[in-house]
């Protein structure tokens, strides 16, 4: 069972592993890759001007997202009994 999902294997089905797997790639690959480099390429080019509350937007959905997967990981390891940052 995924830890943090309340519920148990029989309603999460057989693929629960795999579709965690899948969510989890695309949500580092969006909040912590590509909004970052998407952010950079706003700043650093001269030809490409966006309105600054975009830019806001995006630099606090990465926020949001790092501290996301902080908490996630903080919770797999309460629920598995292995002490991270302070246990």
């Amino acid at each position: 069972m995924p830890c943090g999902t309340g519920v148990d294997a029989a309603e999460l089905g057989t693929n629960a592993r795999g579709d965690l797997a899948i969510w989890s790639a695309f949500k580092i690959g969006g909040d912590q890759v590509l909004l970052p480099l998407l952010v950079a390429t706003f700043l650093l080019s001269r030809t490409i001007v966006r309105h600054p509350v975009v830019i806001n937007v995006c630099c606090s959905w990465i926020m949001a997202g790092i501290v996301s997967s902080l908490l996630y990981v903080r919770l797999c390891s309460v629920e598995s009994g292995r002490a991270w940052l302070g246990g």
